[in-house]
């Protein structure tokens, strides 16, 4: 085997183990405020509406998705690719 292709293996395995890691770290970074935002709606809500929940689940969810955002964004910027 080449030494070429043995890095390109090396690479792969750790590059499958850092994805796993991201898509984890994405998923809790929308996970989090959204539960928060679900939470606080149903705390906030009357008997009646349901106004507060269906409202901060939607700003919890914005604001995971921007916290995913921003981080997948600062880790390309850690590792050197360019991101724009």
């Amino acid at each position: 085997m080449a030494d070429g292709s043995r890095t390109k293996i090396m690479k792969r395995k750790g590059g499958m183990k850092h994805s796993w890691a991201a898509f984890v770290k994405v998923g809790l970074f929308i996970l989090i405020p959204t539960i928060a935002g679900v939470l606080a709606g149903i705390r906030l809500d009357t008997a009646d509406t349901s106004f507060w929940t269906v409202l901060l689940t939607i700003f919890g969810f914005l604001i995971g998705c921007s916290l995913a955002w921003y981080s997948i964004r600062v880790e390309m910027r850690h590792q050197g690719e360019i991101y724009k």
